[in-house]
């Protein structure tokens, strides 16, 4: 039974990785739409930064799982 459970848990942090590659894949998208302006708004600044912020996160937390972005 313990490796049936360890199967079922390596199944769950692929999905979950694969989760986070899809949502760190958006935010990348969407920051290379905000950066294809000539110049930011100062609300396309802040937007940028959090993006980054949030990007970096997923991908930290993808490299924690074992996961490549």
């Amino acid at each position: 039974m313990g490796n049936a459970h360890s199967a079922i848990e390596d199944m769950g942090v692929r999905l979950q990785v694969e989760s986070l590659r899809q949502k760190h894949h958006e935010l990348k998208r969407q920051l290379e739409f905000l950066h294809r302006h000539i110049a930011l708004t100062p609300a396309e600044q802040v937007e940028s930064a959090r993006l980054k912020k949030e990007k970096l996160l997923l991908k930290d937390r993808i490299a924690a799982l074992g996961g490549q972005v």
